[in-house]
């Protein structure tokens, strides 16, 4: 290893400091610790693979704060998408579920947005519907 790569390696930042820095208190504060945490170790993985390979610092080198930024919010863009089946086969494991019906929708949000009976029976104070 040349004295050059040894100098770009030294100058990765700690995950420490990074953390400690005012940018990643908002990314911190919406994506958790650990998340944030785990992207470092990537981003600074990136860095090391790019100082390797090229002997310079990657291009987003000057500004880790919006680079751990762009990566948070591509990871947490849904994959789905809206998709009609056209294959001919009604009930296909790969293109989702099938549709339900509105009432059974309103069900489940309901059930998602408050405590209610899943599981027991208030009538019959004991378990199962």
């Amino acid at each position: 290893m040349t004295s050059e790569t040894r100098t770009l390696y030294s100058q990765l930042p700690a995950i420490d400091r990074l953390l400690h820095d005012s940018a990643f208190l908002s990314l911190r504060d919406r994506y958790g610790h650990t998340q944030v945490v785990d992207l470092l170790r990537r981003m600074l993985d990136d860095a090391r693979d790019v100082i390797r390979n090229t002997q310079t610092l990657p291009d987003w080198y000057a500004d880790w704060a919006q680079e751990a930024k762009l990566r948070l919010e591509n990871a947490a863009q849904s994959a789905l998408r809206p998709v009609i089946n056209l294959t001919g086969t009604v009930l296909h494991t790969n293109l989702g579920r099938a549709l339900q019906a509105q009432e059974a929708i309103e069900a489940v949000t309901q059930a998602m947005r408050a405590p209610v009976t899943l599981e027991y029976d208030l009538d019959g104070a004991g378990r199962g519907h």
